[in-house]
């Protein structure tokens, strides 16, 4: 939904059901058509909009540390050798 957000701005939730499946098909265009109901469409557009609302869909850069950059301290080299 986020990525498509600019060209396919998200349906407001009180939309008519057509509506709402439409625009639904068209950000997840697998999504089972028997088993997800108008409702459940809904609720994922209100809860997107919340997120969004929140500032929770901002993509946070997460640091991430590597083997290489993990030391080892003396008493876990101590411990192993026991």
């Amino acid at each position: 939904m986020k990525e498509q957000e600019a060209d396919n701005p998200p349906v407001a939730p009180n939309s008519k059901e057509e509506e709402l499946r439409e625009y639904f098909a068209d950000v997840l265009p697998t999504y089972d058509k028997d088993r997800v109901y108008a409702r459940d469409i809904k609720r994922v557009i209100k809860w997107y909009n919340a997120l969004k609302k929140n500032g929770l869909l901002e993509e946070q850069i997460e640091e991430s540390q590597t083997e290489d950059n993990v030391e080892t301290s003396p008493e876990e080299t101590e411990n192993t050798t026991e």
